[in-house]
Formats: structure tokens, sequence, C-alpha cells
């Protein structure tokens, strides 16, 4: 090939390769048009990002993290609003105001007014844990805003450590949300709300028991007034809902909560036979003893199509033998089971003996299940035995891991 052959050979794959450049920048411009994401540091910042939301109205995401911004002010909440009333085509919204004491109703009821113009919102973030400020007021107002969004399929609402919210407010939050026919997927975090009382537990399991729901995910950590009677108006949420497909509870140091209340829980699992993953965690329950196991061990029978157990039991020290043995005996009857997860830390009542009669029992259905994670730090059980459970184990289709 002549050189002047060459150099035109050249020049076209210059041409081709400065091309494919454009067209990629063009794509990822594209990208960036549909996406926006901002961490406000200083509260100054939402002022002046008012002009790329502007510019931007067909943004499809927002996501705004305003966790190290703690002096926000009502104002800058409601000049947030006003913003994002113009993303009309927005189909998810993820905003991040943890530690903000400062915003109040107001603010809350002008960013609610803003959800309203986002018709096409399908998924909604919204966390307001630590905002001590808040009221039921408030909250009630954001909610109607909410049950509004008529395409909403996604709600996370995080109010962990809102010190205001009573029993009102718990109600005020689900009345709205129950005429929600398209909402699939929930998750509310009510952690150490410690002004709910059981009637404000009664009311919003009884309001949201209404929705079709096919993934419920709960968190009430270290919430004191979280009783057996509470807990009982709180499954209604689930216990009827035969669609439910996803379930995770977390009621890690509820240390009001008795056998009576994983009794309930145990009965709230029984009609939900297209259930597919579940999750309880019940760390720190130390009024939790084998009565209670057992009782959950035998709700596992009725769920039919579940494919991931992960329950927690981390130092709740008045379970013993019987429980642990009665757990994997529930276990080896689930033929669809994929994946075991188990939490008996500081259960110092489980030796090796139970260790050895679980394993014995699991292994006898191995077909489907792909992983078991066993956490047994400082029980009765001894490193020795685990090492030797782990290379006696001869089923190569399954993951075993025994943590000491």
């Amino acid at each position: 090939m002549s050189l002047p052959e060459q150099r035109a050979k050249w020049r076209v794959l210059s041409s081709q390769h400065k091309y494919f450049q454009y067209q990629r920048k063009i794509q990822s411009k594209m990208s960036i048009s549909q996406t926006l994401l901002l961490r406000v540091r200083r509260r100054q910042e939402i002022w002046k990002s008012g002009s790329s939301f502007k510019e931007r109205n067909l943004v499809k995401r927002v996501s705004v993290d305003l966790t190290p911004c703690e002096k926000l002010l009502d104002r800058d909440v409601r000049k947030l609003a006003a913003i994002l009333s113009k993303c009309i085509y927005i189909t998810q919204i993820d905003l991040d105001f943890g530690r903000c004491k400062d915003v109040l109703d107001g603010g809350l009821w002008k960013l609610g007014s803003s959800f309203k113009k986002c018709k096409s919102l399908e998924h909604l973030t919204f966390k307001l844990w630590g905002c001590s400020s808040i009221t039921e007021k408030g909250l009630g107002k954001l909610s109607k805003a909410i049950s509004s969004l008529t395409h909403l399929k996604s709600l996370h609402l995080n109010l962990g450590y809102c010190k205001q919210l009573n029993d009102e407010g718990a109600k005020k939050l689900s009345w709205p949300l129950k005429r929600m026919k398209m909402l699939k997927q929930v998750y509310f975090d009510l952690s150490r709300c410690k002004l709910i009382t059981e009637a404000g537990w009664l009311s919003f399991g009884q309001n949201l028991s209404r929705l079709c729901l096919h993934d419920v995910a709960l968190g009430l950590v270290a919430t004191k007034q979280l009783s057996d009677e509470a807990l009982k108006g709180l499954v209604q949420l689930w216990s009827k809902n035969a669609f439910l497909k996803k379930l995770y509870l977390n009621l890690a140091d509820c240390d009001q909560i008795t056998n009576e209340g994983v009794i309930n829980l145990s009965d709230s699992l029984k009609n939900l036979s297209n259930l597919q993953q579940l999750h309880f965690n019940l760390e720190w329950c130390k009024k939790i003893s084998n009565e209670g196991v057992e009782s959950l061990s035998n709700s596992l029978q009725s769920l039919r199509s579940i494919s991931k157990i992960t329950i927690e039991l981390m130092s709740c020290s008045l379970i013993g033998e019987s429980a642990f043995v009665a757990l994997g005996q529930a276990l080896a009857t689930k033929n669809n089971l994929g994946q075991i997860y188990l939490s008996f830390t500081d259960c110092k009542s489980i030796g090796n003996e139970s260790l050895e009669k679980f394993m014995q029992t699991i292994s006898q259905n191995t077909v489907s299940i792909q992983e078991i994670i066993l956490h047994v730090e400082r029980t009765s059980i001894t490193d020795k035995t685990c090492r030797k459970l782990e290379k006696a184990w001869d089923k190569p289709a399954t993951k075993l891991k025994l943590c000491t």
C-alpha cells in the first residue's frame, strides 16, 4: 500500500473514531440530563441550584442529599419544593433530610404540594430521620399529598427518631395511603418513636391492610413501647395479603416483646402462601424463649414458596436446644428454599450437641439449598466442632459457613 493510500485510510479511521467519540458524548449527556444528583453542604447551594433544575424540565430522577446541611431552614425547604414542582416528568425522587432539626410542618406541606404536580412519579424515598420538629400536622399533609400520586409503586419513608410523632401522627400517616391501588412496595422506619402506643400501631396496621402489597419492610428498632398487643395490631398490615412476596421486620432491642408477641408474628404468616423472602430481626429481645421460636418454626410450614430465610436472635439468652433443633426441622421440609441465614450469637444455652442435631436435620434437604450461614459466636459451641462439621459436609452444591 502506497503512502498516500495509507494516509487516506488513517483519515477515514480517524474520522470514524471522532464520530464514535461524539456519539458517546451525546449518550452520556442524555443520561445526565435525565438524572440529577445533588449533595447540599451549605443551605445557600439550594438557591444556586434552582437554575440547573429549570433548564432540565425533562429530568426523570432527582436525588438530593441534605444530611451535611444540619442548619437547613424551613424557607430553604420551601425553595426546594418550588424547584421540584418544575420537574413535571419526574419518575423517581430521593430526598434525605436526616438530622435537619429546623425543618417544620410548613416546609413539609410545601414539599407535599410539589409532589402533586409530579403525576408520573413511581418511586419516592423520603428520609426525615432525626427531624425532631415535625409533628402529626405536617405528616398528615405530606401523606395526603402522597396519596394523590396515582402511579406511585414504591414508597420509602424514614421517620426514625422523630420525637413528636404520636398516635395521631401514625393514624394521619396511614389513613390517606390506604387508597393507593398502584402501591406495591413500602418501607417505613419508625425506630425510637416513643410516643406511639398500642392504639397508634393498631390504626397503622388496620389502615394499610387494605393495600395489595408485594413487598413490606418495617424498621422498629428500640421502640420500647411496642408491646405484644401492639404487635398484634401491627401484623394486620400483611397477615391477610396472599400476594405478599417479601417481608422484612426489624424489632431489634424491642424489649417488651415476649413469646406471645412472637406467636402473633407466627400466626400472621399462615396465609402468606406466595411469600418468597422472610427476614425477622429479633436481636436483644431477651424475653423470647424456646416457646416463641418453636411457634415460629411451626408457622414456616405454610410458606410453600419461600426461597430465602433470615432470622436473627442474637442475645436472646433464653433460647436453647429445643428451639434450635425445631427450626432446623422446619427448614428441612422446604423444597424451594435456597438461602438460610441464622444468628444465635450470645445464646449460651446452645452447645455442640445442639449444632450436630441441627446439621443432621438440615442435611436431609440440600436439593434446593445453595447457602447456609450460621452465626454461633459466644455460644457453648466450640470452634473445633464447627471446623469438624464443615469438613464432614459432603454436599458440594450447598455452601456451608459456621461463624464462631
